[in-house]
């Protein structure tokens, strides 16, 4: 699932040829993922399934409408379970419902209910392996919260839409709604002529009835969780994407009739995107993989629904692909969140993480550049998050925190350093084997850990305690940088210290890189858990006079150079990748000032004319957060970001994109 509200600017957003009024905040709240309605609020408050007595097979879901708007839905649903345990009584979850009628085995049944849990009272007791039947008949409420989960439509757009995550399947389907819990399914509308629909799976069945209604049953054969089923309705435009991967899935863009050049063209991709993530996660695992439009999340999010994503209007339709990083995200999930599914959501860094990690390797696929941008973007917005309070482990966040830039962002880099610790080959291949030895099934964070020590034949408790079950991230102060003469060649070394609060000691090897007049290298050192130690890096060929963290960008961490006194030239600035890139408005980058420098940025076009001045002045040290707003006057094009403080200069190619 992919949220993104509004952007918010803080203090220092300016318009171009403009300084910031205050350059020590960041220059902008990054791409944020939790929505801040009630509705999630009150989701996310539902209890996790820890009662495994029943096994769910299978969902039929029937659900009639005859005509749009309406204020609910008739809904006929069988639930086919087996029995775990020799039992008297079935438990369900169901929302706001009226229910009309509930029948065990052909059976009219007594039942209560306590919120949104039903439990009924079996016609005779159920022993180990017992197959029982359920069906209700009910009416559910069609909401018109954009934010909300169920059953939604929205008048403006006439999209009729489904929305399950966490546990909102319960609010317009009755089952055991749980993620651990997978079924086959079908699902069946009843709508008026002019609405197509899209759900998982397969489709069986579109006929046009002579009462002016139409049938749609779509079948999943594959395993599914809950959160997963979905439907999305309108009198949708649909564009054959033709077929992509190694089984050949048919891909399909549902689009809204006037906007269909512009949505197809922001969708057009996917089948090379699922060219690209096979090479690196195994075959697509489904038969066909399409996106619906809707605006869901007020048309600023996206749902990765299995084979049937729902995506958000207001990401799609300007024909500039502004956001198809979401588009990898949400295809992403199709392998971490729908084929391999969290047994609870406590483990939901394995779906959110993983598919953000997959929005890194498309724009690796683009670009080194492109790559860079995406990874600085996503650890900016970590940042901010973790600087405004909300600081929580990747495994088994608070439920108010499931969806926040930790899970999505910091879940990113951790498997960013994961691949750095083990390298390509073993990574990948761990993913693979974490993708068949949970195919169609579900998992949880112990899983992947063991998977990747099998596979990568080391012991990863030390990375997954500090990274995945531990809070935070280090802050590293470099001091006394010296160079010794020792034998054929030289020994640099150079005083660590961990200076973070509330987060464990980090012992990740660093990568440096050193260098001087004869050369340079980049070495990777070791890293003891304490607070304060001295790196020590011997056998150089050559005396380094500069040494460098990390400029590969591997690491989630904040750092300081400033104090490195001896031979070292230290660095005026470190300059982040700039995001979006290529973009169609507002360009975002950071830069870590490490003293008191005269701070000048401008902007040229490939003429070498200037077309804006960003800052000129005077800056303190520490992390400086800006934004250039390109004028509506500003065409499409390259142009050329010019950053100096002192002597040290730095550029950035960035692309313009109306």
């Amino acid at each position: 699932m992919f949220i993104l509200p509004a952007l918010t600017l803080a203090l220092c957003a300016f318009p171009a040829n403009a300084q910031p009024k205050n350059p020590n905040n960041d220059a902008i709240h990054a791409l944020e993922r939790l929505s801040k309605s009630s509705a999630a609020a009150t989701f996310l408050q539902a209890p996790v399934d820890t009662a495994d007595t029943w096994d769910s097979l299978h969902l039929s879901i029937r659900l009639t409408i005859p005509a749009l708007p309406a204020d609910s839905a008739a809904m006929d649903v069988f639930q086919t379970v087996r029995s775990l345990a020799t039992q008297q009584q079935y438990a369900f979850n169901l929302g706001p419902a009226s229910v009309q009628s509930l029948e065990i085995d052909g059976s009219e049944a007594s039942w209560s209910r306590q919120e949104d849990e039903i439990v009924a009272v079996l016609p005779a007791q159920a022993n180990v392996g017992d197959t029982v039947h359920v069906r209700t008949v009910y009416r559910v409420p069609v909401r018109s919260n954009n934010y909300a989960g169920g059953l939604v439509y929205d008048l403006p757009s006439d999209v009729l839409y489904t929305h399950g995550e966490p546990y909102t399947t319960r609010w317009w389907v009755s089952c055991r709604d749980f993620p651990g819990d997978k079924v086959t399914s079908d699902v069946t509308t009843e709508l008026p002529q002019a609405y197509r629909v899209l759900s998982n799976g397969s489709l069986e069945l579109d006929s046009l009835e002579t009462d002016g209604l139409r049938i749609t049953r779509w079948e999943s054969r594959d395993p599914i969780s809950t959160y997963l089923i979905s439907f999305a309705a309108h009198p949708y435009t649909v564009i054959d994407g033709g077929t992509a991967g190694q089984n050949g899935a048919e891909i399909h863009y549902w689009v809204y009739p006037d906007k269909q050049q512009k949505q197809e063209f922001d969708f057009s991709r996917t089948p090379e995107m699922i060219g690209v993530f096979e090479t690196l996660f195994g075959p697509y695992p489904f038969n066909k993989y399409d996106q619906a439009v809707a605006p869901i999340f007020n048309g600023g999010g996206a749902m990765e629904n299995q084979t049937a994503t729902t995506f958000g209007d207001g990401l799609v339709g300007d024909g500039t692909r502004r956001y198809e990083t979401v588009v990898a995200h949400e295809l992403a999930h199709q392998w971490w969140g729908d084929h391999v599914s969290p047994k609870t959501f406590a483990s939901i860094w394995l779906n959110e993480g993983f598919a953000s990690y997959g929005e890194v390797l498309w724009a690796e696929h683009l670009g080194p550049d492109t790559m860079a941008s995406v990874l600085a973007a996503q650890q900016h917005s970590y940042f901010r998050e973790d600087g405004s309070g909300i600081r929580v482990p990747l495994h088994d966040p608070p439920v108010k925190d499931l969806f926040s830039s930790t899970v999505y962002d910091k879940g990113s880099h951790v498997l960013h350093m994961l691949r750095y610790l083990v390298g390509d080959s073993l990574f990948f291949e761990g993913f693979r084997t974490y993708g068949e030895t949970y195919a169609y099934g579900n998992a949880e964070t112990a899983d992947f850990q063991s998977v990747m020590e099998t596979v990568s034949g080391r012991d990863l408790s030390d990375f997954f305690n500090q990274w995945v079950y531990g809070v935070g991230y280090p802050i590293y102060a470099f001091s006394r940088f010296e160079v010794t003469e020792s034998g054929p060649g030289w020994t640099a070394s150079v005083q660590l210290n961990q200076t973070q609060s509330q987060a464990p000691l980090f012992t990740i090897p660093l990568p440096l890189e050193f260098s001087g007049v004869a050369g340079d290298t980049l070495v990777r050192v070791p890293v003891a858990a304490t607070a304060e130690q001295v790196l020590s890096v011997s056998g150089l060929r050559f005396p380094p006079n500069h040494v460098e963290f990390d400029p590969e960008g591997w690491i989630l961490a904040r750092y300081n150079l400033s104090s490195i006194g001896g031979p070292a030239t230290v660095s005026t600035f470190q300059l982040s990748p700039a995001w979006p890139n290529p973009f169609n408005r507002d360009l975002h980058f950071d830069l870590v000032l490490h003293r008191p420098s005269h701070l000048t940025i401008d902007v040229c076009n490939i003429l070498g004319q200037n077309v804006a001045v960003i800052a000129d002045g005077g800056y303190q040290p520490g992390l400086h957060g800006w934004i250039w707003r390109a004028s509506p006057e500003q065409s499409s094009g390259v142009y050329l970001l010019r950053i100096q403080a002192e002597d040290q200069r730095a550029f950035r190619k960035v692309t313009l994109l109306r």
